[in-house]
């Protein structure tokens, strides 16, 4: 398997566990169904099709789906859903990043050539009496490899992090556009995951692109939601202890200018008690 068959089945798990950000429950119906159509355009693993692509599966996830786009398509409504899937939407993007890990199993297309040739065989026969032969003895030897599962924990982890991300992005969008621009935001919010989910699949290299789009979304979602909050919390604390330090400030200058006045008013007082005295004497003396 060649570079940039690693390169595109990675950032094809990245582009799936991302997309479960945007949509985690469309974006695993629409890979169910294609691994339904074709097995061998995504090559899962027999628990991860089970999971994903049986039938009950594909039934639970397409009512979930419709669920959740009238759920956003409704202003008081989308703010509770989008709250309550902050924390579920990662976790669902797992299914979506291990659907890709099929593809580094796969029999490579210059492969698949050879053993036609080897093997004297029709596109049809070769398929439907081989091909699930070869991907499962291919199968069976990148488990060997540590650096392959090494590679695949990572990506599971990656996608949860971008999904998170992606997910808070999506929300900072919908503050934007909220009220009558909520049913717009969720018509893009499905093209996008539509559009993405099947051109990737089908053309894998194509994933590079919509992984690199589903990261600057994350990096923006990350800076906004994050960063952003961070410097505003330092920015009011350093407010706060300014206003602490100007009261300080005021309470010592009040306490100084209480003391210059005692002082400046002593001697008067001293001044006008030795005026009476002197008077009591005078008066005396007459």
């Amino acid at each position: 398997m060649g570079a940039l068959q690693y390169i595109s089945a990675s950032a094809l798990s990245v582009t799936l566990g991302g997309n479960s950000g945007v949509a985690p429950f469309l974006t695993l119906f629409i890979v169910g169904i294609i691994e339904r159509v074709d097995p061998n355009q995504l090559n899962m693993e027999e628990w991860v099709s089970k999971a994903v692509a049986s039938w009950p599966s594909i039934a639970v996830l397409g009512a979930l789906t419709i669920v959740e786009f009238i759920a956003k398509c409704v202003p008081c409504v989308d703010a509770v859903y989008e709250s309550s899937m902050v924390f579920v939407a990662p976790i669902l993007s797992v299914f979506g990043s291990v659907s890709a890990f099929g593809l580094f199993n796969a029999v490579p297309e210059e492969q698949t050539r050879t053993l036609y040739a080897e093997y004297n065989m029709t596109d049809a026969h070769f398929h439907n009496d081989y091909m699930e032969e070869f991907n499962d003895y291919h199968r069976r030897l990148a488990e060997k490899s540590g650096g392959l599962v090494f590679l695949q924990v990572m990506l599971c982890f990656v996608g949860v992090i971008i999904a998170f991300l992606v997910h808070l992005f999506k929300l900072l969008m919908r503050v934007i556009g909220e009220g009558c621009c909520t049913c717009c935001i969720t018509s893009v919010e499905y093209t996008w995951t539509v559009t993405s989910v099947i051109i990737t699949i089908l053309i894998v290299p194509i994933a590079i692109v919509t992984a690199i789009i589903l990261i600057v979304a994350a990096g923006v979602g990350f800076k906004k939601k994050v960063l952003d909050k961070r410097m505003e919390r330092r920015i009011e604390e350093k407010a706060k202890t300014a206003a602490a330090v100007e009261r300080s400030a005021d309470q010592t200058d009040g306490e100084k200018k209480k003391g210059e006045e005692n002082v400046c008013d002593a001697p008067v007082d001293e001044e006008i008690g030795a005026k009476t005295t002197t008077e009591e004497e005078v008066k005396q003396q007459e």
